[in-house]
């Protein structure tokens, strides 16, 4: 996700404020509205075809001005969506990125499930959070039937939503 706002910023914006940008945290600040943290228009990833266009046609240089500030102000907006989106500052919506299937075995997943867990209404309360890092740990290790693979995610959450803990108790209450 990280990658992806990187490469859009990189787009428009001077590369020396992306290289400080290693993380989401720093990312966040980079100034990409700000004129004098843009690009010159020469360097603007608008594409060949564009500005073959622009000089095919003659535009005059004030209207070019202006299209350049439109190109900037979507990269800007597109930005600003971006970030409002993407789950760079959500604790819930990181933790849950766990749960895609190549994410099972990365390091961090362990405490991105207790993340969830100690978010989320359903999960008792009670029950320790190490019971529920327990199961998943048990879930990933699993291995998959081809019957499994074949399931809907209704098929395969409806159970799931019914396990209980290696000491027997729910996990989930009213899903």
């Amino acid at each position: 996700m990280f990658g992806v706002l990187k490469g859009l910023m990189a787009q428009f914006v001077k590369p020396d404020h992306l290289e400080k940008a290693t993380t989401a945290k720093y990312i966040l600040k980079v100034p990409y509205s700000n004129r004098a943290s843009q690009l010159d228009n020469s360097k603007l990833a608008i594409g060949q075809d564009t500005r073959a266009a622009m000089m095919e046609k003659s535009i005059k240089d004030a209207d070019k001005s202006k299209l350049y500030m439109s190109f900037r102000l979507l990269f800007a907006k597109a930005t600003e969506k971006l970030i409002h989106y993407l789950p760079l500052t959500n604790e819930l919506e990181k933790d849950l990125l766990f749960s895609w299937s190549e994410a099972h075995y990365q390091s961090g997943v362990l405490s991105a499930v207790k993340g969830v867990a100690d978010k989320l209404k359903h999960i008792d309360k009670d029950i320790n959070v190490y019971n529920v890092q327990s199961e998943w740990t048990m879930y990933v290790l699993e291995p998959l039937s081809e019957k499994d693979n074949m399931m809907t995610i209704t098929d395969y959450w409806l159970p799931v939503v019914d396990i209980k803990t290696y000491i027997g108790i729910q996990l989930c209450r009213e899903w």
